[in-house]
């Protein structure tokens, strides 16, 4: 059997009397192994530069944070107001190590206040109270493991070098904060170069990029980033030039396990919308380790997919 051909975007559907074309013949095993492929690639490059960039800058906060409290001694209210990226090294100082949103719930503070308190670049001072909650937080889930000459402070512990355990902690640190937060970081940055490819091709079909709070404000030729209609968040409402609308979806994922719950979203997130919008087509604009089974789910709803390394269909999709 001469197996089917799947394309760069795809859909089930008729719309306005129009079958939707592709200009790929590639088969949709192949758009996602080369997909697989290209993220193996990007992820092991990029993913390692930001966890040698994130282990580099964590070893020099952390030695300058054991310098000016005497090895973690003297973290006390003042010292953690007047060096706020403090919490950034105590959770991990704690066992278990204790993720942003456990020791914010645990100090009783908001998570986007220890966010910028955990920020190299923000140097915000935090209230007397709030870093009081911190050094309580990390004195009641300290490691003693980790910080073992704090435990013998009145005792003769010759067999302690100090110096060297603090410097080997020192790497261990920030090993462990570069390989949880460089992940972090990758996806965030991901996202931004999938956003700006489908930004980049609608620009170069001629669309209009526009700021308004209502898909009903959007014009003939025109779109918006990240836009809620019903209730949902777009990642881009288009009209074309007949202001036939669109929704956009952008999603990309490291494992197949992950996608399986961006399927489920965006099945979800379809149903809401041409529920509520009968006059959108929904699209999925996708990119990574995707599973083809849940690429073949999302077209069989009826929303028409798209590979973000392969974008060149989506300009004439839209105005088809």
């Amino acid at each position: 059997m001469t197996p089917v051909r799947f394309t760069a975007g795809v859909s089930k559907r008729v719309k306005r009397g129009i079958f939707r074309m592709s200009v790929s013949d590639k088969t949709l095993e192949e758009l996602a192994e080369e997909s697989r492929e290209q993220e193996k690639e990007r992820y092991v490059k990029k993913c390692g530069e930001f966890q040698r960039e994130i282990f580099q800058a964590t070893e020099e906060v952390f030695r300058e944070l054991a310098e000016a409290s005497n090895n973690f001694r003297d973290v006390d209210i003042d010292f953690v107001r007047e060096n706020p990226i403090t919490v950034r090294i105590l959770r991990y100082l704690t066992e278990p190590i204790l993720s942003r949103d456990k020791f914010s719930e645990y100090c009783d503070v908001g998570d986007q206040t220890l966010r910028k308190y955990e920020d190299y670049e923000d140097d915000t001072t935090p209230q007397p109270n709030t870093a009081e909650k911190i050094i309580g937080t990390f004195e009641e889930f300290r490691n003693e493991t980790l910080l073992p000459w704090l435990e013998v402070e009145q005792m003769e512990y010759h067999e302690y070098d100090e110096e060297t355990l603090v410097k080997k902690l020192q790497t261990a640190i920030a090993y462990n904060i570069a390989t949880s937060e460089a992940n972090t970081e990758y996806r965030n940055w991901r996202a931004t170069i999938q956003h700006d490819a489908i930004n980049d091709e609608l620009f170069e079909a001629g669309f209009e990029k526009v700021n308004v709070d209502d898909v009903d404000e959007i014009g003939p030729g025109e779109y918006v980033l990240e836009l809620s209609v019903e209730g949902k968040e777009a990642d881009f409402a288009i009209r074309n030039r007949d202001s036939d609308l669109f929704l956009v979806e952008a999603k990309m994922s490291g494992t197949e396990i992950n996608f399986h719950k961006r399927r489920k979203e965006m099945i979800d997130d379809y149903n809401d919308w041409t529920d509520g919008r009968p006059d959108s087509e929904i699209v999925a604009v996708i990119g990574g380790v995707i599973d083809t089974d849940d690429v073949e789910r999302l077209e069989e709803v009826g929303i028409t997919v798209f590979w973000d390394h392969e974008l060149d269909g989506l300009s004439d999709f839209l105005e088809a």
